[in-house]
């Protein structure tokens, strides 16, 4: 786990702007730091997808492959409860779901290196973290105040990864 997850976890957790922290994220690597950031257990699921809104530049150029490696690399608890933990463990596949509009069931589930453990907890727990997409509605102001990232990068990328064989939920 890296030093710069960890701080940003405690800043965040005191109130900072993950946008104080964008160069030093986007100079980390993309998919590392993504991978570092979900595999922390301590990192707040909406803070992980508060970074994503505002920070489109972690993930608007990555490609379907790039998904793949991080899907394969995040640890997902097997005793996770969906309604008791708050961990990022499974925002890559909400957020390809919700935001960019990407089937990532499908898309884990086409993995063939993706650990049995990682598919059973995938299984068992993403039907109860699925379509928070109410929530674009909630936060429309953020998008046009630029509090949050432009919606075009969520077409943008949703267009790219389905050019390279996604499938749109």
């Amino acid at each position: 786990m890296s030093g710069l997850v960890n701080k940003i976890y405690l800043e965040l957790k005191d109130g900072e702007d993950v946008k104080v922290f964008k160069d030093q994220i986007l100079s980390y690597g993309n998919k590392e730091f993504i991978i570092d950031m979900l595999n922390f257990d301590f990192f707040i699921h909406n803070h992980a997808e508060t970074i994503f809104l505002k920070i489109p530049e972690l993930w608007k150029d990555l490609s379907l492959d790039d998904w793949k490696e991080i899907i394969v690399s995040i640890h997902r608890p097997e005793t996770y409860r969906p309604f008791m933990e708050v961990s990022s463990h499974f925002e890559d596949v909400k957020f390809l779901y919700n935001w960019i509009e990407i089937d990532s069931i499908s898309l884990y589930k086409d993995i063939p290196n993706l650990s049995e453990s990682n598919k059973k907890s995938l299984d068992k727990n993403l039907k109860y973290l699925f379509d928070d997409s109410d929530k674009r509605w909630n936060l429309t102001e953020d998008f046009e105040d630029g509090t949050l990232c432009n919606p075009i990068y969520f077409n943008q990328a949703k267009m790219k990864l389905v050019s390279q064989g996604a499938k749109l939920r």
